[in-house]
């Protein structure tokens, strides 16, 4: 396949999966936004979910990235901590903004965004365990369990997230409504 079918590929679905959720959007609607044939789509992703895990990593790993290096650049553990909710929920709302997200389609994809990014889930984990366990060697934190910490942190994060935009959504009228405008 072509760097330039790829690319067409993986923004089409970028945009479908944005606009519909995964579970409204098939390889053939893709295919067809995408200006190619069904089978070259399929050729290439043989699943669906092949398809949205790549879509996911295409945002999710260079915010990882840019995550990683904002908390290491911050000077102390607890700005560590302070940078790292920062810059996370920045990110979020930028990658729902520049999307253009419906709520529709957020409710459908966070469940799975759960599911098939295990791995960048888990660097969140390290690098959080990271800095708690930093923290409690230099005595500004006093942690048994740094790792069970960075997971209790990270998990109510991940709700207190979607508790947000469910309470906002509440407040938003139309079925239009884009989750990227329930954030602000």
């Amino acid at each position: 396949m072509s760097t330039q079918q790829r690319t067409a590929i993986l923004t089409a679905a970028t945009q479908h999966f944005a606009q519909l959720g995964f579970t409204r959007v098939s390889l053939e609607d893709i295919a067809r936004r995408a200006g190619l044939e069904h089978g070259q789509v399929f050729r290439h992703f043989s699943t669906k979910e092949a398809l949205f895990i790549e879509v996911v990593r295409q945002h999710g790993v260079p915010a990882m990235e840019a995550l990683e290096r904002a908390v290491a650049r911050a000077p102390s553990p607890e700005q560590q901590v302070r940078t790292f909710v920062e810059v996370r929920q920045e990110q979020t709302e930028r990658i729902l903004r520049e999307l253009n997200v419906s709520f529709d389609a957020l409710l459908d994809i966070l469940p799975l965004i759960d599911l098939y990014v295990v791995d960048l889930h888990a660097r969140e984990l390290a690098l959080l365990e990271s800095v708690f366990t930093e923290g409690t060697r230099r005595g500004d934190f006093h942690f048994q369990s740094p790792r069970n910490v960075a997971a209790a942190m990270l998990a109510s994060l991940r709700e207190v997230e979607r508790l947000t935009w469910a309470a906002q959504c509440l407040t938003s009228s139309g079925p239009g409504r884009q989750a990227s405008g329930l954030l602000h």
